[in-house]
């Protein structure tokens, strides 16, 4: 299974590997913002922005794990490879055009 941010593939060894892109902008619910705290001590948003802290990588990849179909609980990342590709450049929301869907004036406020 491969999109545009992460490839997620079984390993010869049984074993979940993922790729997350520089452009990776994970989707949470409440629930698993609650499971992040509970596990690392540490809000989503601080072990994000924190570059001496490597536990952003499990996070990221447990999230992208669960949008994909792949419940994994926290313990069981442990095992998952998770691979680093960050030739992509990160996106910016504030720069990117509206959707097609809405009118100019619902996004520029005019």
């Amino acid at each position: 299974m491969a999109d545009a941010v992460t490839e997620i593939l079984p390993a010869t060894n049984g074993q979940i590997e993922v790729t997350i892109t520089a452009d990776y902008r994970p989707r949470f619910t409440p629930r698993e913002l609650e499971t992040i705290k509970a596990e690392t001590g540490r809000s989503l948003m601080q072990l994000i922005s924190d570059d001496e802290s490597d536990e952003k990588f499990r996070v990221l990849a447990w999230l992208k794990l669960r949008r994909s179909s792949h419940p994994l609980e926290w313990d069981e990342m442990r095992d998952v490879i998770i691979g680093l590709d960050e030739k992509a450049e990160p996106v910016d929301p504030l720069n990117e055009p509206p959707s097609s869907g809405s009118p100019p004036s619902v996004s520029s406020g005019e």
